[in-house]
């Protein structure tokens, strides 16, 4: 392979590289800025009984000032407690409990009343006569305009804030566990993100008969881990297609013709089929390449990485 590669690859990837560290993607602002945002959870967090999360570009230090990054804040309602199955009744807390049957999408559940001494307010029955959580218009405030399950405050007219309202399962989802058996990521990078566990939001699949009622199982915590985890090249890497997507790609093909959620997700797949020893610094150009080569499945869909039961991201 090293015989088809142009010469000047290296020393363009190596200027390149270096150019990035004085945008602010070296690893000592990469850290520095990493700490902020996890500081700032705690700070916002302390005088709520919800806590709050930062996801997203922001939290995972891969923007510069020109990528005009919004801010993305989960605050989770930890009054609300879920399980994935029904539990010892002695020793369960749990207002709800994750349920689905064949007509429930992959990649959501509803979650079925289990305490019953909770009110009725926003309950619904579904199909089966199960009394479910609507999802439907959860915790919407009001003044701020609806994009799909977040709320969205602008700041500035090119900045912004997203905020969502989410439910915290302290597990790892049984429907998101196929990911394990791959040579990426290593054994000890899968039992720290099955720890993290997962959000529930409260949007519905969109062409589902019962999206009203349907909660979208969210595995940022795991995403956000593993893009923490990248090494020096890796992350220049991403924040580079994130760079092509937002000056040579959305310009001529729509803001929603790619995303950075497209960009992160061939970044892992390409990590997934790459040699460790491929990632460095004089290679940050063929890097680059290989992450936008990365094979599409069906209908031009592009498998989430950490969850492979048929979900998957459009293009």
């Amino acid at each position: 392979m090293e015989g088809n590669i142009p010469a000047y690859y290296r020393d363009v990837s190596l200027r390149l590289f270096n150019l990035l560290d004085k945008v602010g993607l070296s690893e000592d602002i990469r850290w520095k800025w990493i700490n902020m945002m996890l500081e700032a959870e705690q700070i916002v967090s302390i005088a709520n009984v919800s806590s709050f999360h930062i996801f997203g570009s922001q939290a995972e230090a891969t923007t510069t000032k020109g990528l005009q990054s919004d801010i993305d804040i989960v605050n989770c309602l930890t009054f609300i407690s879920v399980l994935q199955s029904i539990p010892s009744l002695q020793t369960s807390e749990a207002n709800y409990i994750m349920v689905s049957d064949a007509s429930t999408p992959p990649g959501y559940v509803k979650l079925q009343i289990f305490d019953r001494s909770i009110l009725p307010t926003q309950h619904s029955s579904d199909s089966i006569g199960r009394s479910v959580l609507c999802s439907r218009d959860f915790c919407l405030k009001s003044g701020l305009e609806r994009h799909g399950p977040a709320d969205k405050k602008m700041i500035t007219r090119s900045f912004s804030i997203d905020g969502v309202e989410a439910l915290r399962v302290r597990f790892w989802p049984c429907q998101s566990s196929q990911w394990e058996n791959r040579n990426y990521p290593s054994q000890e990078n899968i039992a720290l993100i099955k720890q993290t566990g997962a959000l529930l939001v409260p949007v519905g699949h969109p062409f589902s008969p019962e999206s009203h009622l349907e909660w979208r199982i969210s595995i940022s915590y795991g995403e956000k881990i593993l893009v923490w985890q990248f090494n020096s090249t890796q992350h220049k890497c991403y924040v580079l297609l994130k760079m092509i997507k937002k000056h040579f790609v959305q310009p001529s093909c729509g803001e929603k013709a790619l995303t950075s959620y497209h960009c992160k997700t061939c970044v892992f797949y390409a990590l997934q089929s790459t040699p460790s020893s491929l990632w460095q610094p004089e290679n940050l150009l063929l890097c680059v390449m290989f992450a936008n080569t990365v094979p599409m499945g069906s209908n031009w869909l592009l498998p989430k990485f950490l969850y492979t039961r048929r979900e998957h991201v459009p293009w």
